[in-house]
This record gives C-alpha cells, sequence and structure tokens, in this order.
C-alpha cells in the first residue's frame, strides 16, 4: 500500500436483512455497497446535478466501503486480503449516457492502489433505473484472502 492516498472509513450499517459478506474457502463475497459516509449518501446528484462529480464520487465511497467489508471479513488485517477477483458496478445514468467504462475506471483505479502486487480483477458494470436510497452507484465484490 505505499503511496496509496486513500483511507479505509467505518463500515456503514447494513439496510437489510442480510450479511455485508460471506467468506467460502479462500473467497469473500461483499454485498453490495452504497456510497455511504457518516450515515448518508455522499455527493448527492441534487445538490449539484453534476452526474459525472457526483457519480466518480460515490464511486470512490463505495468502492473503499466494499474494500472496509472485505478488511472486516479478513480479521481487520488488510494484508491477509490477496486481491480483489471480481467487481461489479450499477450506475444508475442519464438517458443516452454510453461511457459505463470510463466512470467505472474511477473503482478499479482505488482497487489498483490497494493491490498493486494483483493480477487486476475482473469487472462488469451495468446501467440501472433506480439504487436504493437515490444512490447514482452500487459495487460490490468477490475478494480472495490468505
Amino acid at each position: 500500500m505505499n503511496n496509496n492516498p486513500y483511507t479505509l472509513p467505518k463500515l456503514p450499517e447494513p439496510l437489510g436483512i442480510y450479511s455485508p459478506f460471506r467468506k467460502v474457502r479462500n473467497q469473500v463475497y461483499i454485498s453490495g455497497q452504497l456510497p455511504i459516509s457518516d450515515g448518508k449518501i455522499v455527493a448527492d446528484i441534487k445538490e449539484t446535478n453534476d452526474f459525472i462529480f457526483c457519480a466518480e464520487k460515490q464511486l470512490e465511497v463505495a468502492t473503499l466501503n466494499l474494500i472496509a467489508q472485505a478488511v472486516s471479513a479478513a480479521n481487520s488485517e488488510i494484508n491477509n486480503i490477496k486481491s480483489c477477483i471480481r467487481i461489479n458496478i450499477y450506475i444508475v445514468c442519464p438517458n443516452n449516457f454510453i461511457d459505463h467504462s470510463s466512470l467505472a475506471n474511477t473503482s478499479s483505479e482505488i482497487l489498483n492502489n490497494f493491490f498493486p502486487e494483483a493480477d487486476g480483477h475482473a469487472r462488469t458494470t451495468i446501467g440501472v433505473q433506480s439504487l436504493p436510497l437515490g444512490s447514482l452507484v452500487e459495487v460490490d465484490g468477490i475478494f480472495e484472502i490468505i
């Protein structure tokens, strides 16, 4: 984690009746993470009306929440995480938006900062109509632990 500019946040509480993660052998499946900080969605689109700015900020927070959940699953030790295997990114996009992949690079860059020795991760990015709490993004993932 040399030169990593990011700090992991305090974990948000789950919004429903589910586990934030599930371990199966040496893999951890992380439930969808919203861009929640201090109990609320960050960078609300209603406040700025700037989709790219809000979505990038929300992806940053949601991805850090994803990594924080993985660390929690790995006995609160980031060195117990070997790599991120896969992430899924869901984005509520304006009509005619087609640059999902470029926007999703926000999450990939953060993951690459935390796990530079890994071979990268697989990624799917999907445009959706709505997400919980009015969020523009949600991120889930699978991590390999040691």
